[in-house]
């Protein structure tokens, strides 16, 4: 994979911070772009849009990269999937529709004209599921440190099939307020903690 490497330790605690939090900001937002119709203002629900896909982007790049860029003849230090799991088979969630996300949060293209029908919960589901695979490859020791992002995403998984995923135009009921059981650092009382009224507290695990 290159002259960059990184020790179990360094692995460990990236799992517990910025990979849990890219995994649960992605499902967080994406729900609250979901239930924002009616409650929040075009330019709010905008913002969690585009922040959903700002972290889903990520993620399709933590599990889809072969070996980590070089820019300047220098290797970046990127961690990605196969930092983990030395057999895990790169894949990109987002597939076909990355350039779409790319157009939106990181270009300023004329493609924009055009319109991107928005399925957020859709390709937040997709990458969560993978998500799920990843983290049933890992040693229980890199599974635990990412126990409470994988409540996250189950909950969100769970929660949007109450929704027909592939007609956007259908997911304009608000159904059940999305909610989910936090993680083990965070949750007091056992009760659920609802992100309606959004509370980023949990996401930190700390």
């Amino acid at each position: 994979m290159g002259s960059v490497s990184f020790t179990p330790d360094e692995l460990e605690r990236f799992a517990r911070t910025h990979l849990e939090y890219e995994v649960c900001i992605a499902a967080h937002t994406a729900a609250m772009w979901q239930n924002g119709p009616g409650i929040l203002d075009r330019a709010a629900q905008s913002a969690f849009m585009i922040s959903s896909l700002v972290h889903l982007r990520l993620l399709d790049d933590f599990f889809g990269m072969k070996k980590r860029p070089v820019i300047a003849g220098r290797e970046m230090r990127d961690v990605m999937a196969l930092d983990y799991v030395s057999h895990w088979t790169p894949v990109r969630p987002l597939g076909d529709r990355r350039d779409a996300v790319n157009v939106q949060v990181a270009h300023l293209s004329m493609d924009r004209l055009e319109g991107l029908p928005w399925n957020v919960l859709r390709l937040t589901v997709d990458v969560l599921e993978v998500f799920g695979t990843f983290v049933g490859q890992l040693t229980p020791l890199m599974a635990e440190a990412l126990e409470g992002a994988e409540v996250v995403a189950e909950a969100f998984v769970n929660w949007s099939a109450r929704f027909d995923l592939d007609h956007p135009e259908d997911l304009g009921d608000l159904g059940e307020p999305y909610t989910f059981l936090g993680t083990p650092s965070t949750t007091t009382n056992g009760d659920p903690i609802t992100t309606w009224p959004f509370d980023p507290s949990p996401i930190r695990g700390s």
